[in-house]
């Protein structure tokens, strides 16, 4: 069975909310996404379900804007380290596109123009967006004969998105492949501080053990 390596586009904020919106926290998803994992796991469902594409390299789209909104908004901090971090995962790319204002248009624009590339020299292609501003390009597409793939995060991704594509798969319920987990360890008897226990609690929560332990010398891991 002939196995095509095809990219994938990620509209970097939409995909941020999306998972935000899984009540996942900020700070888990600033130090622990990984892009990587979500590509292994999505490769995975593609041997299983007998799909003959593969991802490897990966184009995100962001602007120089904070992800997120209200209390789950990024610190410019926290943005930065991310796609800092993402950067060195293999064959990531990181597209800032730079706007004016408080819209995210100009991410829409270039995800398009970057699905419209890629397919010059691929005939299929991933796109993970719930925003139905790329049925227009994913109608132009298809009338092209391409494959676009779409990721689906949640329940209430528009049927517009998935009318145009090719296939739509759900990956919301594999969202422990999206993530990497480090443990930090502090001296609770070394000015363990408020901070210290917040940063422990977001790296450590891998949403299966969810445990904090205190050894006898004091350390808290």
């Amino acid at each position: 069975m002939d196995v095509s390596i095809i990219p994938i586009v990620f509209d970097g904020p939409n995909f941020i909310n999306r998972i935000l919106e899984l009540e996942i926290d900020k700070d888990i998803v600033a130090a622990q996404l990984t892009l990587d994992g979500f590509r292994t796991r999505l490769n995975a469902i593609l041997a299983e379900k007998h799909i003959t594409v593969r991802v490897d390299l990966v184009e995100f789209v962001c602007s120089k804007k904070l992800f997120g909104q209200g209390p789950s908004k990024f610190t410019q901090t926290e943005r930065d380290s991310m796609l800092q971090r993402l950067m060195h995962e293999r064959g990531i790319h990181i597209e800032e596109v730079s706007l004016p204002g408080s819209s995210e248009k100009g991410v829409d624009t270039t995800v398009a123009s970057t699905l419209e590339t890629y397919l010059e020299r691929n005939e299929s292609i991933f796109l993970v967006s719930h925003d139905r501003d790329f049925v227009p390009v994913l109608k132009k597409l298809r009338g092209k004969g391409k494959k676009v793939y779409l990721i689906a995060l949640n329940d209430t991704f528009p049927h517009e998105l998935s009318n145009e594509a090719y296939q739509s798969l759900r990956m919301d319920v594999e969202w422990r492949h999206f993530f990497t987990y480090s443990y930090p360890r502090y001296y609770i008897n070394r000015n363990f501080t408020k901070e210290q226990f917040r940063h422990m609690v977001s790296n450590a929560d891998d949403r299966q053990h969810n445990q904090l332990r205190v050894d006898k010398d004091g350390e808290v891991y």
